[in-house]
């Protein structure tokens, strides 16, 4: 009889232990991250269309997917963009390969500043 007296705050104990990790876990996942409009518009109009889960590029969507940016763990979009920044700052987007078949896709100097300093800023938000 006193071990099932016993049994119940051990359940209860693991209980609230169970209850206390997953509260920090979904606190970890979530994200404050900002996209101004006009980041947005570059980033739909060039970004996009190879960035998404229904792109036909596999390494472009293990990259990057912007339709999922908002779900990725604070250390894990401090990390993307910061592969964003670098691209912007060597000018690997897009590629030249894709930009045999779509030059229209090709960022502007205003348009690459943009993302940059977009990107650094909200690598740095996302740090404080």
């Amino acid at each position: 009889m006193k071990t099932r007296y016993l049994s119940i705050p051990i359940v209860l104990i693991v209980f609230a232990i169970f209850l206390q990790s997953n509260t920090g876990i979904n606190e970890v996942a979530g994200n404050d991250l900002t996209i101004p409009e006009d980041v947005k518009v570059v980033l739909d109009n060039k970004c996009f269309g190879c960035h998404n889960v229904e792109a036909q590029s596999d390494k472009a969507k293990d990259k990057l997917l912007l339709d999922k940016i908002n779900e990725l763990s604070k250390a894990k979009l401090v990390a993307a963009l910061s592969d964003i920044n670098e691209v912007m700052v060597e000018s690997k987007m897009p590629p030249e390969k894709f930009l045999e078949k779509k030059p229209e896709a090709k960022l502007t100097d205003d348009e690459r500043q943009l993302l940059l300093e977009w990107s650094e800023k909200a690598a740095d938000e996302m740090m404080n």
